[in-house]
């Protein structure tokens, strides 16, 4: 992936079918999964913009709490989405009220827990 550096900026129509994928990106084959991830990481890492906007967004985190939870069985997917919240998550405590961002990747770890769409136990996050 080659991104220069300047911000991606995507229309409110292009966020909503980009919400829809990402919402349902945990059900798709092992390789879009990697892709998606893969992406998000290199938007991540492009841009301080990119990552304003991927953790604004209403699917944050929960697709790739979801993704992470499919794939836990492939250590490039598990590597790259541990890396993309690590980015994340040190954009988001630069800001006003960032705890917030870390408070609901927690959050969702324990809700995909006992969503059972996961083998993880909940006392493993907790």
């Amino acid at each position: 992936i080659s991104l220069s550096a300047s911000p991606v900026r995507l229309g409110s129509a292009a966020r909503g079918i980009l919400g829809a994928a990402l919402a349902s990106i945990h059900l798709a084959q092992i390789r879009v999964r990697r892709r998606c991830v893969c992406d998000h990481l290199a938007l991540a890492c492009a841009d301080a913009e990119n990552r304003s906007a991927i953790n604004q967004s209403p699917e944050w985190p929960r697709w790739l709490v979801e993704v992470l939870a499919a794939s836990k069985d492939d250590d490039e997917v598990v590597r790259m989405g541990g890396d993309l919240l690590d980015v994340q998550a040190r954009h988001a405590l630069r800001l006003r009220e960032g705890w917030r961002t870390i408070e609901s990747v927690a959050a969702d770890f324990v809700d995909v827990c006992r969503g059972g769409k996961s083998v993880c136990a909940v006392s493993e996050f907790l």
